[in-house]
């Protein structure tokens, strides 16, 4: 568990948006830490920022599907024993879009344990349910495929790569409506959530006097935004 200054900085950071967190890690010398385009909200509106769990799977090449229920609980045992609350759960599927990923159970098993949202390099599937359950998800496509009889799982919270973006469990994944941006964990989070909230204070000042119609170069070398 993280500790009470952690959750209130994670508080503070979800009452901002993703580019400035990212444009702040470019100032601070880290270039690679956006997913790449294409991931979409399942929830436009959602906003979620926590800690990485990490699982990576890919297509099945070396075990036979299950046989029972028991074995097929005892495949995805191993993660949904370590989700933790106002954790984020962070999935590297090998690049494979053919079986989906992530879908109403997990969501509801994900809910169940206080897991803030999920970010999917892959495919989900019972859209319209998981709606209805309110849970927040950052995917690439959808598919209606089961994975189980398709995938193994490689490794649960261990480094893996998500867009693009080495994530490691603790990293802090914060995600909004642009997209999903990672702060590695060695970073200082207050000073980053400081500086965040500093670049949003000028940028709304600069609209502002753009908006009034003050000449460009002007309002944009007074604030040093860009």
């Amino acid at each position: 568990m993280f500790n009470e200054m952690t959750e209130k900085l994670l508080e503070r950071m979800e009452k901002l948006f993703v580019a400035a967190v990212s444009d702040v890690l470019d100032s601070m010398g880290f270039l690679n830490q956006t997913m790449h385009s294409g991931f979409k909200p399942l929830i436009p509106e959602a906003k979620v920022a926590g800690p990485a769990i990490t699982l990576r799977v890919t297509k099945m090449t070396e075990r036979s599907p299950p046989k029972d229920i028991e074995e097929g609980i005892d495949i995805f045992a191993p993660f949904c024993d370590s989700l933790r609350p106002d954790h984020v759960a962070v999935v590297d599927t090998n690049n494979c879009h053919e079986f989906s990923a992530y879908g109403e159970l997990m969501s509801s098993i994900s809910i169940s344990k206080g897991v803030k949202g999920a970010v999917v390099d892959g495919a989900i599937r019972d859209i319209s349910r998981v709606l209805r359950l309110r849970f927040p998800i950052w995917y690439k496509g959808n598919i209606p495929t089961d994975s189980i009889p398709r995938f193994e799982i490689v490794g649960v919270n261990r480094p893996i790569w998500c867009g693009g973006v080495r994530v490691r469990p603790g990293d802090i994944i914060f995600a909004d409506a642009d997209g999903v941006v990672v702060v590695p964990k060695e970073l200082d989070l207050e000073k980053v959530v400081e500086k965040a909230e500093r670049k949003v204070e000028l940028e709304e000042k600069t609209r502002e006097e753009l908006l009034a119609g003050k000449p460009y170069r002007e309002v944009l070398r007074k604030y040093k935004v860009l």
